[in-house]
């Protein structure tokens, strides 16, 4: 039996030792080695998270102001502290305001975070404008004039307008020309325009187109340019001549 066994063994060896000598034997697909054509891909990793967003720097301390009321001084004070005590009153544009970091004291209005505060007023005034303001009304005065070597008196009553226009009475009282004959009295009505030019706080011209009517002749028309200057809410004085105007109530 046992060399049976080694007989079938012998004949086997032999022949696999033919077939793997023979040209037309294939190789061993089994034992094949694949060669990767590139690097393996990169692992599936999720990104870092982005950095969180850093807090900024914390906010400056607000200015702090002092007042002078009544005397005292008042404060600390914020600006919403000031807002309320000029709604009050308490607080004026003139009032006396520290402000921390500052040497002087100064007015409310000269602190300009403060002086946005304040209710904003209209617009100021021209001069002219003020001017022609306060002439509208009723002025009368005397001043004299001298023709053809006779000096006369001369009353002027004179209504200023508001829409520019003028009326009034010019009354020119000529002496005596001998004794036993009164002096003369002529009224000449006059009427026109006027104007305010030239105006500079308290001195202006004033320009007057007028017509003048005096009985049986004709209506003389005549332009007045002069300057004038306010003395005070009652009184103008003719810088030319001298004479004053004053108001009539």
């Amino acid at each position: 039996m046992l060399g049976l066994a080694l007989a079938a063994i012998v004949p086997s060896a032999a022949l696999a030792e033919k077939t793997a000598s023979s040209p037309d034997a294939k190789p061993n697909v089994e034992k094949a080695q694949v060669i990767p054509s590139g690097p393996p891909p990169l692992p599936k990793v999720a990104p870092p998270p982005l950095p969180t967003k850093q807090p900024g720097p914390p906010p400056l301390p607000k200015a702090q102001f002092w007042a002078a009321i009544d005397g005292q001084q008042k404060g600390p004070l914020t600006l919403a502290d000031i807002k309320r005590m000029i709604q009050e009153k308490r607080i004026t544009k003139d009032t006396l305001v520290w402000k921390e970091g500052t040497k002087t004291w100064v007015e409310a209005q000269k602190i300009p975070e403060i002086a946005k505060l304040f209710p904003k007023g209209p617009p100021p005034i021209s001069d002219k404008l003020r001017i022609k303001r306060f002439l509208v009304g009723h002025w009368t005065g005397e001043t004299q004039l001298t023709l053809g070597g006779v000096t006369e008196s001369v009353l002027i009553d004179v209504t200023y307008h508001e829409d520019g226009t003028l009326s009034g009475t010019q009354t020119h009282t000529s002496p005596s020309p001998m004794e036993g004959i009164p002096p003369s009295n002529v009224v000449v009505v006059v009427e026109g325009t006027w104007e305010v030019k030239a105006a500079s706080k308290d001195t202006f011209t004033l320009v007057e187109k007028v017509k003048g009517y005096m009985p049986g002749m004709p209506a003389i028309s005549e332009t007045h340019t002069s300057r004038w200057e306010i003395v005070d809410n009652d009184t103008i004085r003719n810088l030319e001549k001298g004479y004053e105007l004053h108001r009539a109530y």
